[in-house]
């Protein structure tokens, strides 16, 4: 796990631009949560196959029943976000998992409210 600094990191996901065309099942966060998060945060990029177990346990999502691709958490010991998202699948995927789980350390609810698809 990495954490960032936005001052050091910024200039890195700024560069990233989702693929659209992959994006079109992903909720999208509304244009007031769709940006580079300005605060710090731990990315913690892992295997495909175990994001879902992570987030589940993290973030406790026990209850939710599709496979989860990513997600946000807050630890309860220094309350900055962690985002959790697959190291080994398709770029444009992984840049689309990016701005939607940005929304959420953007402060974008989970039941993700007036979300775009594109």
């Amino acid at each position: 796990m990495i954490r960032l600094s936005m001052a050091a990191a910024a200039p890195l996901l700024l560069l990233i631009q989702p693929a659209f065309a992959l994006c079109n099942e992903i909720p999208m966060p509304p244009p007031q949560f769709d940006h580079v998060p300005t605060s710090d945060f731990y990315d913690d990029r892992e295997a495909y196959g175990k994001v879902d177990g992570i987030c589940r346990h993290a973030a406790n999502f026990a209850y939710q029943t599709n496979r989860l691709e990513g997600c946000v958490f807050r630890a309860a010991a220094d309350d900055m976000p962690t985002r959790v998202i697959p190291n080994n699948i398709d770029p444009g995927y992984t840049d689309c998992l990016i701005a939607h789980e940005n929304g959420h350390i953007n402060g974008w609810a989970s039941n993700h409210p007036d979300a775009r698809y594109r």
